[in-house]
């Protein structure tokens, strides 16, 4: 089954077993790959619609959950090569290699953050869930900008820069690029100087804190702020724009309305840091809250998100999230560039209100 949000379409199935069209494409393909057989009919359907059939035919018929079954060999969506047969599943993507699709000579759009911006090996293969980033190339003219979504599953604002990754992706960041920073939702897990040591410090100053991990190594932490602002930095360095967005929602739910993400915390600090190194900012936390609210708890639960999981999302939610945060991009075009670039399967998508983006002061 294949339902749209307005007229954006959105690949659902109704089986969990996700067919495979007429001519053996893949459906988890990205959106520009997989051209459209007669197992896949649009069906146009409003938000307040879907939240309507939801109720109606129960969650089951639209859920896109942990039953997915993956092919023996997804395509690979981190510039490496299909893998074997090792568990029918490629090895992790490694931020920093480029797609195949990657077209030298046009501008990118780089996405860094955490799995809610792209899940494990991006294809479903982690229990059905999906991260936003894997959803965005479709909104986007890909014959004049590439996507490039080098986020990375379990890495938060710190370690995706002491492990490397940052570094390998501004690499390649090119004038003109743009580069979409987004993290939160794994700075505030354990401790700053446990083994996983991808803890931030609390906060959005410039204070530092000395320590001794586990491994015997040593290292200067810093607020998730500073973190977010050295990204901001770096890639204006580059000549290249930075755009920040808050952390997604949690699937938690209180008087009928969803429950807006760490409004004090990493969603603030998130927007402070962006206004002080002169980025775009898109609270997408908010512009999330507000199309869950329309929905309802009763399908976003098991549909949107995964039942069992408050934080990953299907890919319906992903698709949901990735409108989103082109939401976003429209509502603070003509400042951001990026909107020039959006395809004509972004024209009905509202831009986001005032209140939920900001441009640099």
């Amino acid at each position: 089954m294949l339902v749209r949000l307005r007229n954006e379409p959105l690949f659902v199935s109704v089986n969990p077993t996700l067919p495979t069209n007429p001519k053996g494409r893949n459906p988890m393909q990205p959106h520009h790959l997989r051209p459209l057989g007669r197992a896949f009919r649009p069906i146009p359907i409003s938000l307040g619609l879907l939240a309507l059939l939801g109720s109606s035919l129960g969650l089951a018929s639209l859920g896109v959950a942990a039953e997915q079954t993956v092919p023996a060999n997804p395509p690979a969506r981190s510039g490496q090569p299909p893998a074997g047969p090792r568990a029918g599943l490629p090895p992790f993507p490694v931020p920093g290699n480029k797609h195949a699709s990657f077209k030298e000579g046009l501008p990118t759009f780089w996405i860094v953050g955490d799995s809610t911006a792209k899940n494990g090996r991006d294809d479903g293969s982690e229990g059905g869930r999906w991260g936003w980033g894997h959803e965005i190339d479709r909104y986007f003219d890909l014959g004049k900008i590439n996507v490039e979504n080098q986020a990375l599953g379990g890495t938060s604002s710190r370690d995706f820069i002491t492990r490397g990754h940052w570094e390998k992706v501004l690499a390649q960041v090119q004038p003109g690029d743009f580069v979409v920073i987004q993290f939160g939702a794994n700075d505030g897990g354990g401790k700053i100087d446990d083994q996983r040591a991808r803890k931030s410090i609390d906060g959005n100053g410039d204070e530092a804190q000395h320590v001794k991990l586990t491994t015997g190594k040593e290292e200067d932490v810093h607020s998730y702020g500073w973190y977010i602002r050295k990204y901001i930095q770096d890639t204006q360095a580059k000549g290249a724009t930075a755009i920040v967005c808050s952390l997604i929602p949690r699937d938690d739910w209180k008087d009928g309305k969803i429950v807006p993400a760490q409004d004090d915390s990493y969603v603030l600090w998130a927007g402070q840091a962006a206004q002080q190194a002169g980025a775009f900012y898109i609270n997408m936390n908010h512009v999330i809250c507000d199309q869950l609210n329309v929905i309802g708890e009763k399908l976003t639960k098991g549909t949107l998100y995964r039942a069992d999981d408050h934080t990953h999302t299907t890919l319906l939610g992903a698709q949901l999230n990735a409108r989103c945060v082109v939401m976003g991009v429209k509502g603070l075009a003509p400042g951001l560039k990026l909107g020039g670039f959006l395809s004509i399967t972004a024209e009905p998508v509202d831009p986001a209100p005032a209140e939920n983006i900001a441009g640099p002061k």
